[in-house]
């Protein structure tokens, strides 16, 4: 059978006839499918890469589901509509979370930092503890996690280690005379450090 088949290849690939233009349509044909089967195999393997590092740079921070204001800052749980919404049988459980900037300083090291507030209970319900690299998860009174880079950055502070958080004051102009008079100075100890793939943690 395999005889029979390359004697066919033979006879009409490569045979003298007239018909040369055949043989060259069959030609370009299988050059132009070898080279959209491999393109197709790249692209697929590119996509599934892409799959593999979005799964591994998510973070059980990430909400499957995030509600944000159209506008201002802040959201209003009283809101008719969106407690409507947050009744629906879909959603296990809600959690509120407040974003913020401000300064973080220790042992004269003063560093930028992207804050995160959550409530009680949240560490437990989104699998975060996995992602902890020391310390415990706390989030009441003046504890404080860390995520690795700001811990390393900050000369590697302790376990309840005091850091001074620095935040302007919400609703007062700075005083260019007294500016300091603007800020509000907090003091918060480390708790623990987690360490996540995702730059923002």
């Amino acid at each position: 059978m395999n005889q029979f088949r390359s004697f066919i290849i033979r006879r009409y690939l490569f045979s003298k006839g007239r018909l040369r233009a055949v043989h060259w349509v069959s030609l370009v044909a299988t050059v132009a499918i070898a080279v959209i089967v491999t393109a197709s195999v790249v692209v697929l393997s590119v996509f599934n890469g892409y799959g593999d590092i979005l799964i591994d740079g998510s973070s059980p921070f990430d909400a499957d589901l995030l509600i944000k204001p159209s506008k201002g800052q802040f959201v209003s749980l009283e809101e008719e509509s969106l407690k409507e919404a947050l009744e629906h049988d879909a959603i296990a459980w809600i959690a509120p979370f407040v974003y913020g900037e401000g300064m973080l300083t220790s042992k004269g090291t003063f560093l930028p930092a992207k804050l995160i507030g959550v409530p009680q209970g949240y560490t437990e319900q989104n699998g975060l503890k996995k992602l902890l690299y020391k310390g415990s998860l706390k989030a009441e009174g003046t504890a404080t996690t860390l995520g690795s880079e700001l811990y390393m950055a900050l000369a590697l502070p302790e376990e309840g280690d005091t850091l001074t958080l620095v935040l302007p004051h919400r609703t007062r102009k700075i005083n260019p005379l007294l500016p300091y008079a603007s800020l509000i100075n907090r003091d918060l100890h480390v708790a623990g450090v987690i360490h996540s793939n995702n730059e923002r943690y």
